[in-house]
């Protein structure tokens, strides 16, 4: 039976990021994959460099298919271009995760691709792991296996797929000159009356990603929703179209079990009012390594050391996660006002879009709206 110090479930960006980690502090770590990579992952595409810059990444030139420093956003009448501190990476999914593989892979994490978790247990302070392949022994695992995580499954933490947040994605191909031509360097984003999320269009290097996501409860029909969008904007889906679920926002209650740590989708880690999840599976993946680290350090690898993981979560990541739950809550619950008020205020639509792609945090955001309400109220019934 094979040892490592830790194993990682999962090779997209928050298991990669951890086993980078890991393997660089001398920890001996592998990352078990079920697919072959690289792999076609549904996902809009939109990299944040903030979360880049918190695991020390930088992106190759030639991995960065556009960078957009605009947001160009809309609801029924209503259009404004808001350009924002920074521009967001358009990326391939797959061609992203293979990166964050490859540079953990040079730190010295073995990859184990093609290998489908089929047990887990914790015996005499240490986890056997049994794959489709082979067998495993680690005194820590790190979860990172997305929203349907077998690692979660063997826990016994329940997901209620019924009433779980969806995406619907399309790509569609078009060349350079008409995606230039079209929307430059520009993100779109539209507000779709009764959709409690936002539709986009998200530019690449001789495609678009075309998607609509639906972050308080799916809509009946989210497919017609979609094709509606896509006609309104002269669109036509040429290939299959992809979807997938959204964890609940702002995390799981508890995310350390023993020898086990969740991170990314499996830990619950989402953006209620955006969908984005990449930041946060980054981070997650460097705090998790943080923590394995210190636990190897103090040759303790109870639960009492592992928890200091929930104490980083709580510090980097769950906070603003509660505050995106609570915002979505309000501007897609009353849309009709809300969404009309910050295409009247100048101010506030640069700090609400600015929030949107991560130069800023919720709760800031609310701080800033509390004392304007009455002035935001009255605008928003004037006459444009």
């Amino acid at each position: 039976m094979k040892k490592f110090d830790v194993i990682v479930v999962g090779a997209g960006p928050a298991g990669s990021t951890a086993a980078r980690f890991c393997s660089e502090a001398g920890l001996k770590s592998a990352i078990i994959e079920k697919e072959k990579l690289p792999r076609v992952k549904a996902c809009a595409g939109g990299v944040i460099p903030a979360g880049l810059r918190f695991c020390n990444i930088d992106l190759p030139d030639d991995l960065i298919e556009n960078k957009c420093d605009k947001i160009k956003l809309s609801y029924k009448r209503y259009r404004r271009i808001v350009k924002i501190q920074e521009p967001i990476y358009m990326v391939e999914r797959s061609r992203f995760d293979m990166f964050l593989t490859e540079e953990a892979i040079k730190m010295g994490a073995k990859l184990k691709e093609e290998e489908k978790l089929i047990d887990l247990k914790y015996k005499n302070d240490q986890l056997i792991i049994t794959t489709s392949q082979d067998q495993y022994r680690t005194k820590i695992l790190i979860a990172a296996d997305g929203y349907f995580s077998t690692v979660r499954k063997t826990l016994g933490i329940s997901l209620n797929v019924k009433d779980s947040p969806i995406a619907i994605e399309a790509t569609i191909p078009m060349d350079r000159d008409e995606i230039y031509s079209r929307f430059n360097r520009s993100v779109s984003v539209h507000y779709i009356p009764g959709l409690f999320g936002y539709a986009w269009i998200f530019p690449k290097k001789n495609h678009i990603s075309a998607g609509l996501g639906s972050f308080i409860r799916p809509p009946k029909s989210i497919k017609n929703t979609f094709f509606n969008f896509l006609a309104l904007h002269h669109l036509k889906a040429q290939s299959k179209i992809k979807s997938w679920f959204l964890p609940p926002s702002d995390g799981y209650h508890n995310l350390v079990y023993d020898g086990i740590m969740l991170t990314g989708d499996a830990a619950g880690f989402v953006d209620a009012f955006t969908g984005e999840g990449i930041r946060y599976a980054m981070i997650s993946g460097k705090l998790a390594a943080l923590t394995a680290v210190e636990c190897f350090k103090k040759r303790n690898f109870s639960n009492d050391c592992l928890v200091s993981y929930n104490d980083l979560c709580n510090k980097f990541i769950i906070p603003n996660l509660a505050y995106s739950k609570r915002i979505s809550y309000y501007i897609y619950r009353y849309s009709w006002f809300t969404i009309p008020a910050a295409f009247k205020n100048k101010e506030l639509l640069e700090m609400y879009a600015n929030t949107l792609f991560g130069y800023g945090n919720y709760k800031n955001l609310i701080s800033w709206i509390k004392p304007k309400m009455p002035f935001i109220f009255i605008k928003r019934f004037l006459p444009s």
